[in-house]
């Protein structure tokens, strides 16, 4: 939105590609309304039903969950404790299961997980979903598909990134779940579904850009959807359909109602770059 209204300025010089690489158009975005829909489960049934037509018929599928890891909180359910990092003290340290560890995002602390907790020796709860979690959700559901993650967990080897996309890319793997990382610029001709599992975390967050952030991610990854021969399609699961950036994705939405609508807000609330 900064470059935007500097752009309105003149300050910088917009350049505009009104046209897709591929002959498709973009897709149209399908939101699914998970309120009311039973806690521990992160894919929607209608997902589900989405994703094994695209399986049975041959076809590849990207599902984004920009949360790495297997779950963001761990507490005891019975003394409360929950694990904050003790070195920045910036957040809670996010749970890796196939490390067995606790991390922290943001300075990279990292120690063993317990299952037990160390104060009480109660059982430790883990609560909410990383992209591990939400893999290994996808794979109780199509044991015989292979599914592949891509995050900044699988991609620190030397070469693990571009061995990941060619895997997908030769359709070695039907599913290729992970970060951002999984919507940017991609270029997979088999590539049918786009989904996005969860994005509320994102919109939600205590920044003036989270709306941005969303509607950026979002449109980011409808474009990966039905770039080659066969049409596209991309569903999005929210908790907030109702919420304005949802009515501004989408290829018949132009970019600029975006803009002026949260323009708008910024200007009210003096937020960048009103202030």
């Amino acid at each position: 939105v900064e470059s935007w209204q500097n752009a309105q300025e003149a300050r910088y010089v917009r350049l505009t590609l009104p046209n897709r690489a591929t002959a498709r158009p973009v897709p149209e975005i399908e939101l699914v309304d998970m309120r009311g829909r039973r806690p521990g489960n992160p894919l929607a049934d209608e997902l589900v039903t989405a994703l094994r037509k695209t399986i049975d018929a041959g076809e590849q599928a990207i599902v984004l969950y920009n949360r790495r890891g297997y779950a963001p909180v761990v507490e005891c359910s019975g003394c409360g404790a929950t694990y904050s990092c003790p070195s920045c003290g910036v957040g809670s340290l996010v749970y890796h299961q196939r490390q067995g560890r606790l991390r922290c995002h943001y300075c990279g602390f990292r120690r063993e997980y317990e299952k037990d907790c160390p104060a009480c020796n109660t059982p430790l709860n883990v609560m909410g979903y990383g992209t591990e979690r939400v893999a290994e959700a996808l794979s109780q559901v199509f044991p015989d598909t292979t599914i592949t993650r891509m995050d900044a967990d699988t991609t620190q080897g030397r070469g693990a990134h571009q061995r990941i996309l060619e895997e997908f890319r030769a359709g070695r793997s039907q599913i290729l779940v992970g970060t951002q990382l999984v919507a940017k610029g991609h270029d997979f001709p088999g590539v049918t579904l786009s989904a996005v599992v969860g994005v509320d975390h994102v919109l939600l967050m205590p920044d003036f850009r989270s709306a941005e952030r969303t509607y950026g991610l979002v449109t980011q990854l409808a474009g990966r959807a039905g770039r080659g021969n066969r049409p596209g399609r991309v569903i999005l699961q929210t908790r907030h359909p109702d919420h304005f950036v949802f009515s501004h994705v989408g290829p018949d939405t132009p970019l600029d109602a975006f803009y002026e609508a949260e323009a708008k807000q910024r200007k009210l609330l003096s937020h960048p770059p009103f202030a």
